[in-house]
């Protein structure tokens, strides 16, 4: 695995990881509150570093065809989320 390959998986990682975390937040705060409104938005920025590093990985580096599915799926779904 190269240097690049390996940084976008790391990252990929990490921010996923984070966002297990961070959907905690809603969960566990009031509706609309300001925990649950801030947790949204960098939720939101974390799950585009995740499909960005997704898409990079699909695009640039051998993936098996169910994470390319998967992959899709997610950007698909972004793409339905108004902000």
């Amino acid at each position: 695995m190269g240097i690049i390959q390996t940084i976008n998986v790391y990252t990929h990682v990490i921010a996923g990881g984070l966002l297990l975390v961070l959907g905690l937040i809603p969960i566990l705060s009031e509706k609309g509150g300001n925990w649950h409104r801030r947790a949204g938005r960098i939720y939101l920025k974390l799950f585009i570093i995740v499909l960005v590093t997704a898409l990079i990985g699909v695009a640039f580096f051998r993936s098996p065809p169910a994470l390319m599915a998967v992959t899709f799926s997610a950007a698909y779904n972004l793409s339905l989320i108004h902000i």
